[in-house]
């Protein structure tokens, strides 16, 4: 199977820096990725999952990218980790990648049929020097108790957290106990799907400086795009000051 990568960068607005680039999958003249999904078996899914991670880290080397590049994998995948993680190492020897950094995304509404196994998976991960992600964060129902139960090194949330937050209290509110948890607990949060200016403000009032989205670029094919910052903070108004407030 011919496929290809696009990539989306996620930025830092503190910094106005770019923490990682997205590995996109996509098809040979750029279909989208339902299109090279499609239906598969277990060994056919665990083939592609491979073949996923080769193309992103071949296409990531020949580009030159400096910053940590984050790959998405399947928990549906019922391998064995180790012969995984395996592949992974000699994939990115072979292309001399630095394997820190590597992010590695799994959904979190993704099924999982063996979840003691996808622990495993994270925990050979961590040891070796990969990071994983929680992708979609909130999409779910497994919600807080997942990151007790992975302990992921970045959580992502899902893009409704962006379109709801400017106008829906009750999601700043979510949005804010998220960000509270997720930082005791040593995890960074990145917003996802950040399309306009208002979102990206009052994500960054709430704390998530770290976000990925088109307001700051597409996702370019066998690009590194260049990102299109935005004004810093223009938002009219602020917050309610009990809003910006730490719950006690």
């Amino acid at each position: 199977m011919a496929i290809r990568t696009a990539f989306q960068p996620i930025v830092e607005l503190r910094s106005r820096t770019i923490y990682a680039y997205e590995a996109l999958v996509r098809g040979p003249s750029g279909e989208s990725a339902e299109s090279v999904f499609g239906p598969s078996n277990p060994s056919g899914l665990a083939a592609l999952d491979h073949l996923i991670r080769l193309t992103a880290l071949r296409t990531a080397k020949r580009l030159g990218i400096a910053v940590k590049l984050s790959v998405n994998l399947f928990p549906q995948v019922d391998g064995c980790p180790s012969a995984s993680i395996r592949q992974t190492l000699d994939v990115a020897d072979r292309e001399g990648f630095p394997v820190d950094q590597l992010i590695f995304e799994i959904t979190e509404s993704a099924r999982v049929p063996r979840p003691g196994r996808l622990r495993d998976f994270i925990a050979l991960h961590r040891e070796i020097g990969f990071q994983t992600a929680i992708d979609d964060f909130g999409a779910g129902h497994s919600g807080l108790g997942l990151l007790s139960e992975f302990r992921p090194d970045i959580v992502k949330l899902d893009m409704a957290f962006a379109r709801h937050a400017p106008a829906h209290a009750r999601s700043r509110t979510i949005i804010r106990n998220i960000f509270r948890t997720a930082s005791q607990l040593g995890c960074k949060v990145i917003a996802e799907g950040v399309e306009t200016q208002e979102e990206s403000d009052v994500l960054s009032d709430l704390g998530i400086s770290c976000q990925q989205g088109y307001l700051f670029s597409m996702p370019q094919l066998e690009v590194l795009a260049a990102v299109q910052w935005p004004a810093t903070h223009a938002r009219e108004r602020a917050l309610p000051l009990d809003e910006l407030r730490p719950s006690p």
